[in-house]
């Protein structure tokens, strides 16, 4: 991920509305979720009676990634570096599988790509299906060593995905038209000598859309990741930091962890978790009494999210003025957490990322302990 120090002093000295509460709007569409977004770089969206699969799905997925890795983390260090060793892949630089990234957390990430059965799927949501990396590892039987894994969460994660990347299509969709109609008002707007220079913008919006047409038959490269986060102690269990992808939901639970830094309430840090329980707001997402697991989940925009809905350079300061949730945002999890945390993250991500191009990690082995980098790590 990227540090970015910098950008929260920005909103620091951007907005100062100290002492004003905030009201957490609770999505339950699409478009009312690309508003939030836009206007605030999240939104929380309820998966209510209407969506009902993919609640289901994401609560079942829960349960299985908690056992896998409740397992993993209460094993003797040995039986931890057997599955490290046989989970893990490193392909091009990009992760899959298990990790330990800190000694705080464990990691497990399944990177999904596209395999291409058409030429209109980006655009129209069919033709493509999203399936694991050929490298992929998963927990099972005859892959784990003293370990009891059912294969479920391969399972339930196949289910999952299309499911969540599907909703974050849907939301990307609706960021676009916005962004679409703010640009004809604009337009209708322009004095009559300022016409020359809309057409010079729409000549450079038509080559960079065939520049992204010659990319786009790049398989994309999307990662679900599962954090556990086990320490209950004051540590940095992951520091502010921006996501590359387009836009990354995040499972939220019971274990209040995930904060996000609010544009409209002067750079101050909020955590969703902390007042949707406190207001009673969260509804189990499983019958199960032993999970954590809600019905809710964070949309946040990241990195892409402009190039994906056709801002650049030109155009920049105004969208980013009329939208400022358009900026990628700037999240963290909590230094103290009441018990042990387990996070889902998927990240969509633009087709022109290939796996070469992914993320650095971190290794372990049973000589050095952890070492190397982790540039871009979800939470």
């Amino acid at each position: 991920y990227c540090t970015i120090a910098c950008i929260q002093n920005a909103y620091m000295s951007e907005l100062q509305k100290e002492g004003e509460e905030y009201e957490f709007e609770i999505c339950r569409d699409p478009k009312t979720a690309a508003r939030c977004v836009l206007r605030d770089s999240f939104a929380i969206y309820q998966l209510d009676d209407t969506d009902t699969t993919t609640r289901d799905s994401l609560a079942g997925t829960w349960l299985s990634a908690s056992k896998f890795l409740s397992q993993i983390h209460a094993a003797s260090p040995e039986i931890q570096l057997k599955n490290l060793n046989k989970l893990r892949r490193v392909e091009g630089g990009a992760l899959l599988g298990l990790n330990k990234p800190s000694p705080h957390k464990w990691l497990f990430r399944i990177l999904f790509t596209d395999d291409a059965k058409g030429e209109n799927g980006e655009e129209e949501g069919v033709g493509y299906a999203l399936i694991p990396h050929p490298s992929q590892p998963f927990p099972d039987s005859s892959s784990t060593s003293g370990i009891d894994a059912d294969g479920e969460l391969q399972k339930s994660s196949q289910v999952l995905v299309p499911l969540l990347d599907n909703l974050l299509k849907k939301c990307t969709h609706e960021i676009k038209e916005e962004v679409r109609r703010k640009r004809l008002r604009n337009r209708d707007q322009l004095p009559s000598d300022e016409d020359s220079d809309s057409a010079q913008q729409a000549h450079i919006r038509k080559k960079r859309k065939v520049e992204h047409k010659s990319e786009s038959s790049a398989l994309s490269c999307c990662p679900l990741d599962f954090f556990f986060y086990h320490d209950t102690k004051t540590v940095q269990n992951c520091s502010e930091h921006v996501d590359r992808g387009i836009l990354i939901c995040i499972s939220l639970t019971k274990v209040a962890g995930l904060e996000v830094l609010s544009r409209r309430m002067g750079g101050r840090w909020l955590c969703p978790e902390e007042e949707l329980i406190a207001q009673r707001n969260f509804k189990d997402g499983t019958n199960k009494e032993d999970s954590d697991c809600s019905d809710m989940i964070c949309i946040l925009s990241g990195g892409q999210l402009k190039a994906a809905v056709g801002v650049h350079g030109y155009d920049d300061d105004v969208f980013s003025h009329d939208f400022p949730g358009l900026t990628a945002c700037v999240h963290r999890v909590k230094q103290t957490l009441k018990r042990t945390r387990l996070s889902i993250s998927y990240e969509l991500r633009s087709k022109i990322n290939l796996i070469n191009r992914c993320d650095t990690v971190k290794t372990l082995d049973d000589q050095s302990g952890i070492k190397g980098e982790m540039n871009s790590i979800n939470m």
